[in-house]
């Protein structure tokens, strides 16, 4: 069984970009890898600040369900995004509007689930600091607000500590590769920064949330 690698972060910090660039760096080096494509652009529901309890609960079921799968037949799995990301969306959209009212989401049952999971089948999550790699760009899908983005990141960064996962705060690319080296990954170099927008130059697998496998090659890389 495989293990998976999060890259987790408030949107607009270039998760994206890593994911596809450290995929690629792994793929050349040898490992057995596929990237797991941010599960929210394929949403049937509202995202953002529009979402409600229904976005939120289909994220983390479509993600859980993604996981388990890939991890069976993939030695790494890296995620855009990681289990923690919705509920720290759903967390601030909470507490900015009462309407938003989802218990079961917030039980220390169903928390503790979810961190289970983590525990059991992550091997690290790579979280991205918000003002070092700071890409907020308009791309027509992602939400602007600064306010909002920042709260996203303090709740996701509280989530991350809180749960007690393992997890690497990640200031420049080099702390990626220091973090994977400490678990006996060793790949070439990349860097987030000079990897913006630039194409990657390896084949990478992908699954999107249309339980559907793709090759990646050769396209601009996204940034979310």
């Amino acid at each position: 069984m495989g293990s998976i690698i999060a890259v987790s972060s408030t949107h607009g910090t270039g998760k994206t970009t890593c994911a596809y660039n450290l995929a690629a760096s792994m793929k050349k080096a040898g490992y057995n890898v596929i990237v797991l494509d941010e599960v929210a652009r394929s949403c049937p529901f509202e995202i953002n600040q529009g979402a409600g309890p229904k976005t939120e609960r289909w994220l983390l079921a479509t993600q859980l369900k993604l996981e388990l799968e890939l991890i069976q037949n993939f030695d790494y799995v890296i995620t855009d995004r990681s289990l923690l990301d919705p509920l720290s969306y759903a967390y601030v959209l909470a507490k900015a509007d009462t309407s938003f009212k989802d218990r079961a989401l917030f039980s220390t049952g169903f928390i503790a689930f979810l961190v289970e999971h983590i525990n059991e089948n992550y091997l690290t999550t790579l979280l991205l600091d918000k003002d070092s790699f700071n890409y907020q760009v308009d791309d027509g899908v992602r939400d602007l607000d600064p306010k909002f983005r920042a709260n996203v990141y303090t709740a996701l960064h509280s989530f991350t500590v809180k749960a007690g996962v393992t997890h690497k705060i990640i200031y420049k690319t080099k702390d990626i590769y220091q973090e994977l080296q400490s678990y006996g990954i060793n790949v070439p170099g990349f860097d987030i920064e000079e990897s913006y927008g630039h194409k990657c130059n390896c084949t990478v697998s992908k699954r999107d949330a249309g339980n559907q496998i793709h090759s990646y090659s050769d396209k601009k890389s996204l940034v979310l």
